[in-house]
Order: C-alpha cells, then sequence, then structure tokens
C-alpha cells in the first residue's frame, strides 16, 4: 500500500485531505470606485494553499511514535518540508500555525501513560509555499 510521506516521516495513505477541494487557484477583489462602479481585479494564486490531513474516528491513526516524529520536525524544521501522496503529488509546505495549532492529536485511550506504540486521532495543518 501507498504511504503519505512528511520528509521521511511515512503515514497512513488513509489520511483524508478534508479541505482538497476548498481551494481555488484564481482569487478576486472587489472595490466600488468613486462614481459607483464595481472594479473588479482576478489574479492567479502562486501559493497559500492550505492542506488538512486529518484522522477519521476508526481510520488512519498515528502511532505515539510517528507523532513524536512529526511534532519533533515540526519544532526542529520551520522552513520547507516535503509532503508526497502515494499518487506522487509533491508539495513544498510549511506547518501551518498561522490557523492555530498545526498539529492536533486526541489518544484513542486518553489517560493511559502513552507507550510508543499506541494510536492517536491526528489532525496535520500545512500551507502550500
Amino acid at each position: 500500500m501507498p504511504t503519505l510521506n512528511v520528509n521521511a516521516i511515512a503515514l497512513r495513505p488513509d489520511l483524508y485531505w478534508s479541505n482538497e477541494f476548498s481551494w481555488s487557484p484564481i482569487t478576486a477583489n472587489e472595490a466600488i470606485s468613486i462614481t459607483g462602479a464595481a472594479i473588479i481585479q482576478r489574479g492567479k494564486r502562486i501559493a497559500g494553499r492550505r492542506i488538512n490531513l486529518e484522522s477519521g474516528d476508526d481510520t488512519a491513526w498515528v502511532t505515539r511514535a510517528q507523532l513524536d516524529a512529526l511534532v519533533a520536525l515540526r519544532n526542529t524544521k520551520p522552513e520547507l518540508v516535503t509532503l508526497t501522496f502515494g499518487d506522487g503529488r509533491t508539495f513544498n509546505v510549511i506547518f501551518n500555525d498561522v490557523d492555530g495549532q498545526s498539529i492536533e492529536a486526541d489518544a484513542l485511550q486518553p489517560g493511559k501513560k502513552p507507550e510508543p506504540g499506541d494510536s492517536f486521532r491526528i489532525k496535520l495543518k500545512f500551507l502550500e509555499v
């Protein structure tokens, strides 16, 4: 089964890209002229796409070891990382801490002292640059 990779950290390929189709490379801005006419400016974005990857209730969990590796990568590598999907699509991204925390995790067994193999539901937020 192909994997999803954040740099060299292999993750489950069934992490769901929750905002994949809510982004457009075309942007528009509207202003009103002094005559009252609408002035529309349209352009193409070259970066800024938000990529949110999420576990489901019963899919795409990560281990504590994978979670620790992701947190370490975020904390030590603030510049570009490479996000590679199993189908070959590759994105140069940074961890997106602009929209809140870039890594959110919930233990499947809360209250238990986590072991490296324990499972977590996660949400990862990236920003394409």
